[in-house]
């Protein structure tokens, strides 16, 4: 038996590869790949984010997958949550990600997977994650309190609750390591031109092919990230959560009105200088590296 866990990173095309995997449930099964219905959303993205954030017991749910692999005759099993890395740092995720993995060991071979982006596009991707609807466990009713508002702030702020640097990811991947207790980490870079369905189905199950679904996750403009950041900051956190649905869906802006340059200047995109400055220090490619216990936490 072998067990992968997918854990993210945010905004490296999660939701599609999960919509993927539910949308081909049959076929995964005649190729022997569970992709678990026991503890899975119901509707929404269709991930194994309950396994994480409600209080059913993660031994009791082991037991449970083992048995549904059993009767489909299946001797692989996928889970998948981004809900995992990002919230890493909180004492009850860790205690229940090393519930997860102990118990399947006893049964199967485990593997963590993650796939993540270029540093400048995780920043960014990140900050406008975290202005919509939160991330990486931090407050943002204290962010916008003790902060400028900015995406420079932001950093400092992940860095004041996280102990590194967000573009640090190997410190991500120790975390995990060390949450998880096996001896590596296999991490694929995406880039321009990267079919993340084909990387992941052929590295679960070499030659498998499936049918990609139409979901997919939608970025908000920035015109409307800038809204949502000027209400927040004006209003408070509890006012844009109630003004939310009309704030995110029925605003709506009929043209582009701010350009790159403007947002990087004003904070809400990081600056090319530094973008290029942090991509260079980041010497991977697209591809596959599979990142040893031993090395990380020799580094």
């Amino acid at each position: 038996m072998k067990v992968y866990i997918h854990i993210g990173f945010p905004k490296c095309a999660s939701s599609s590869l999960q919509a993927t995997l539910f949308e081909n449930e049959a076929k995964l099964k005649k190729n022997g790949v569970l992709y678990p219905k026991l503890g899975r959303q119901v509707g929404g993205y269709r991930n194994h984010t309950p396994i994480i954030k409600l209080d059913f017991p993660v031994a009791e749910y082991v037991e449970g997958a083992l048995k549904e692999a059993s009767s489909n005759k299946c001797d692989k099993i996928i889970i998948s949550t981004e809900s995992i890395v990002d919230n890493l740092r909180l004492e009850r995720v860790q205690e229940r990600c090393n519930t997860l993995a102990q118990n399947f060991k006893s049964h199967a071979d485990v593997s963590v997977v993650t796939f993540s982006r270029s540093p400048s596009s995780v920043i960014n991707s990140s900050f406008a994650q975290f202005l919509k609807a939160g991330l990486w466990a931090l407050n943002r009713d204290e962010f916008f309190k003790s902060t400028d508002g900015t995406i420079d702030g932001f950093l400092d702020f992940f860095h004041e609750k996280w102990g590194f640097d967000l573009w640090q990811f190997e410190n991500l991947y120790k975390m995990a390591i060390e949450v998880f207790e096996v001896d590596s980490l296999v991490d694929f870079r995406i880039q321009d031109g990267t079919d993340v369905i084909e990387t992941f189905t052929n590295f679960v199950e070499n030659g498998l092919s499936l049918t990609p679904s139409s979901v997919t996750n939608k970025r908000f403009s920035l015109e409307k990230l800038y809204l949502i950041r000027q209400f927040i900051s004006q209003y408070g956190l509890a006012s844009f959560q109630e003004n939310a649905p009309i704030l995110k869906g029925q605003v709506t802006f009929d043209k582009k009105i701010i350009s790159s340059e403007q947002a990087q200047r004003d904070g809400m995109l990081l600056s090319r200088k530094y973008s290029l400055l942090l991509n260079e220090l980041d010497t991977r490619t697209q591809g596959v590296k599979v990142f040893a216990k031993n090395d990380l936490l020799r580094s």
